[in-house]
């Protein structure tokens, strides 16, 4: 694949010179803004002329509408594939490097393991503060049964204040702590058997505790779907929505169709519309319910439209004057609405419950986790999907667009959580998550 980077003052003046100069069939990867610049520019296009990564080269990029328009009446969609990053079929040497890959990622997370119980001191941490309660006494006495019987520190005991430490690091609440390492404690007495089965344990108890859902561009509906996406000011909902519309245009082969609720923030509009022209679907803005109705209409032959909306506080009472949330739901039965609760990973696991049951008069369909790759760890989506009993649809981790979202495995996430997965996130991470499943 061949890369080009175009340095301009405005999204109008690279399209043309993209246009020009590599025709209908490249491809924008990203947009990144620049700062600074002595000759006026203020971003940076990457270009690819013969597809994007893990797109099979005959998927092209249509032609980016030079405003925003009623859609073109939409050709049958082939029938969606059943994974984002779909190993190849054709080539199984390829199958073959991929296998040996996955073997030595699982030996390099073992390896890590190992290294951190070597330096976890023999005993369960004592209480952080006020608000973090004692160890499950049964676990403390297991532990101190193995601790006597070995006449010093245990493996397992050592496993056990391991992770602990690594559960509250990682944001899971005290509750969940005590439920998940319970129960894997009583299964591991039954077997006998070592650390490392302990370990397996924990992780399919954190793993029985989650619900994921497919992807939006992934999902097969009877009737045209309409994704709202809500939350929190400043959690990251244009970029997400920007994200999976990319995917769903693109991977999916959906007809797409994109409508901002946010009229209130300064530059919502122009953020969404240059994000339209990238990915080549329409966009129109509504700041009411009849609004609403009227770009609804318009797009009548998209099978899938995502709702930008404002953000807003959830502790306050006082409307923004946008449209209602509870409105969204008046769009059933002619719709399959879906209501998609956007949280930052970056947010104290207390907090993020307390938000998500602000939402549930909403009745949501799922929640959404961004800034994954800010976060110390994963663990308020274990605790925050526990709380409100929603399943996890999808995780993003950085800003980059279409890249940086992930449709995580319950299996995936608890590995996460209970490995305090904090930093490191990237498109060959996320990639590498992807082949897994």
């Amino acid at each position: 694949m061949h890369i080009r980077k175009y340095k301009v003052r405005k999204m109008s003046e690279g399209l043309e010179r993209i246009k020009r100069d590599l025709g209908p069939n490249a491809v924008i990867l990203s947009t990144t803004r620049l700062v600074g610049q002595a000759n006026g520019e203020t971003l940076e296009i990457a270009v690819a002329t013969d597809g994007l990564p893990g797109i099979p080269a005959s998927v092209t990029r249509p032609a980016a509408p030079t405003k925003v328009a009623e859609p073109a009446p939409a050709t049958p969609a082939p029938a969606p594939v059943p994974t984002v990053a779909a190993e190849p079929k054709a080539d199984p040497m390829v199958r073959e490097l991929v296998d040996q890959v996955r073997s030595l990622q699982s030996e390099v997370r073992h390896l890590r393991v190992q290294r951190e119980l070597q330096n976890v001191p023999p005993r369960i941490p004592r209480q952080a503060s006020e608000r973090t309660s004692r160890p499950d006494p049964r676990i403390a006495a297991g532990i101190g049964m193995a601790v006597a019987e070995s006449g010093g520190e245990s493996s397992l005991a050592r496993t056990m204040s391991f992770v602990y430490q690594t559960l509250r690091t990682s944001g899971v609440s005290e509750s969940d702590i005590e439920a998940v390492v319970s129960e894997a404690w009583e299964m591991q007495q039954q077997t006998g058997r070592g650390p490392q089965h302990l370990l397996r344990l924990i992780e399919d108890r954190i793993a029985k505790r989650i619900e994921t859902t497919a992807p939006l561009w992934h999902q097969a509906a009877d009737q045209p779907q309409v994704a709202v996406l809500l939350g929190p000011t400043g959690v990251g909902k244009t970029t997400t929505l920007a994200k999976i519309a990319a995917h769903a245009k693109l991977i999916g082969h959906r007809n797409v169709g994109i409508i901002c609720a946010d009229t209130f923030r300064i530059g919502g509009v122009y953020q969404l519309d240059s994000y339209a022209q990238l990915i080549g679907v329409p966009l129109h803005v509504a700041a009411s319910f009849a609004e609403l109705q009227v770009a609804l209409h318009a797009m009548e032959d998209c099978d899938l439209i995502l709702i930008d909306t404002a953000g807003r506080n959830p502790w306050s009472p006082i409307s923004d004057g946008s449209i209602p949330h509870e409105d969204y739901r008046r769009l059933a039965p002619r719709y399959d609405v879906q209501i998609h609760v956007c949280l930052s990973s970056t947010t104290r696991t207390d907090d993020l419950v307390a938000i998500v049951d602000r939402y549930r008069d909403l009745d949501p369909t799922a929640l959404i986790f961004t800034k994954a790759d800010e976060a110390q760890g994963v663990g308020c989506m274990l605790s925050a999907a526990v709380a409100a009993e929603l399943p996890i649809s999808h995780v993003c981790h950085g800003q980059s667009v279409p890249d940086d979202i992930a449709c995580p495995t319950p299996g995936e996430i608890a590995r996460w959580v209970r490995t305090g997965h904090p930093n490191g996130w990237s498109a060959a991470a996320a990639a590498a998550a992807s082949s897994e499943r």
